[in-house]
């Protein structure tokens, strides 16, 4: 039989050791002779050319994690108006090879109209894990429905990533303390050590290991600070009454959660601070806040001769509930040398770990100095002899008399309140 030759005519080959061809039977040479006008017979064109591409506006603060958008201006050539079928493509290239390259996403061409053109945009996440430094990307359109691309390539546009990431080199001493104290301070500083600023939800957590417990208890945002820097950032733990007597131990380390909501490690451990805390006895209390001073039952500034609203949010940091003994106290400095003992409020029945706002209404003394005033307070507890104070006095919250505002001023000096069971009154406060 005829056996066949997957030949075109060419008397340079041999086939069964003849020639497959002749010089006017030369089919080989032939094609090669107009192989240029048949290949430019249809020159291909950018059907939907992609003419220009836009550096991420937030490049000068890009970094892992953070989520950017890459543009594309595309020009329909066609005389049809563009489907869904018609989408661009963004490919992506970084340093070395890491998450985040190659193709990352595409956005539809959706109703662009024939010589029209527009900016399409692909919304990418950066990986947390992507290599910081210089990338680049480029975009072409790709038609789904004819399986074909309908544009050349276009790019590189370059951008930068940059890194994230932090030491903490020194914690801080913690005095020893007692269980119920609030705002026991714990200390990190934290060295910002990567190539872009800290962004939103970047904090230093603080870790305890202590009798029972070994744990979280509190963070600061370290958010905003710039590559290079380092600053001491405090949590000022409140030790819970309960807490268990012993040594204690505390650590930091640092933690951001990018824009898709995923948590990442920017440091080690910091180095260890340990310090002894106390048993919280049965009778304690801290004012940890306090209140802005208005005459009683309005929202008026005070004024001499009129009695004046004095707010402490006091916290039950004894094991104990409150008795009948317990009073949170009221000490007022004033312009003039003006120093006293202005009133207290039973706190009968406050719950250990609790807190309640208490007031107490001072009257003005009708004679006294126009000018700032300040107020603090302070548990106190009467134990069958004496008076003794059972935790510090607050922070001292200013306020000021600036006027009689034309009211009628009664004469006569500070009217001081009566103390609970005709006790003395306290010694001056020490400050």
């Amino acid at each position: 039989g005829t056996v066949r030759s997957l030949n075109f005519s060419n008397p340079g080959v041999n086939f069964g050791g003849a020639p497959t061809g002749a010089a006017l039977q030369n089919n080989a040479t032939s094609m090669n002779n107009v192989r240029t006008a048949v290949a430019n017979w249809r020159q291909q064109t950018d059907e939907f050319p992609v003419t220009n591409l836009w550096a991420p506006s937030d490049q000068m603060d890009l970094r892992a994690g953070q989520t950017t958008t890459l543009w594309a201006y595309v020009i329909n050539k066609t005389p049809y108006t563009a489907t869904a079928n018609q989408r661009v493509w963004f490919w992506n290239d970084g340093p070395g090879a890491g998450p985040g390259e190659s193709w990352v996403g595409s956005a539809p061409l959706t109703g662009l109209a024939p010589n029209a053109g527009g900016w399409y945009a692909f919304n990418w996440t950066i990986p947390t894990n992507a290599n910081p430094g210089a990338w680049v990307y480029w975009s072409i359109v790709w038609d789904s429905a004819l399986g074909e691309y309908r544009s050349s390539w276009r790019g590189p546009q370059a951008f930068t990533v940059l890194s994230l990431a932090a030491n903490i080199p020194n914690t801080w001493p913690v005095a020893n303390s007692q269980a119920g104290q609030v705002d026991s301070p714990l200390w990190a500083y934290v060295n910002n050590i990567g190539s872009g600023a800290f962004p939103a939800n970047t904090y230093v957590y603080y870790w305890v290991s202590g009798p029972g417990l070994n744990g979280y208890v509190g963070s600061t945002s370290v958010s905003g600070l710039s590559p290079g820097a380092g600053a001491w950032y405090v949590h000022n733990w409140d030790i819970p009454v309960n807490r268990a007597a012993g040594a204690h131990t505390y650590w930091a380390i640092v933690w951001n959660q990018s824009a898709n909501g995923v948590w990442r490690v920017l440091s080690a451990w910091s180095p260890s601070q340990t310090w002894t805390i106390t048993a919280a006895p049965a009778y304690y209390g801290n004012v940890t806040q306090t209140w802005p001073v208005y005459r009683a039952g309005t929202s008026t500034a005070p004024t001499r001769g009129f009695p004046a609203r004095l707010w402490g949010y006091g916290y039950n940091s004894g094991t104990a509930a409150h008795d009948a003994n317990v009073y949170l106290w009221y000490y007022v400095t004033g312009p003039g040398g003006y120093a006293a003992y202005v009133g207290s409020v039973v706190t009968t029945g406050q719950a250990s770990g609790t807190t309640v706002w208490r007031n107490y209404d001072w009257t003005i003394p009708g004679a006294g100095a126009l000018g700032t005033y300040t107020y603090f307070g302070s548990f106190w507890r009467w134990n069958g002899s004496a008076w003794v104070a059972i935790g510090p006095w607050s922070a001292g919250r200013a306020f000021g008399v600036a006027s009689d505002q034309g009211l009628d001023v009664p004469a006569g000096d500070l009217q001081v309140a009566a103390l609970p069971r005709n006790i003395p009154a306290p010694p001056p406060l020490k400050k």
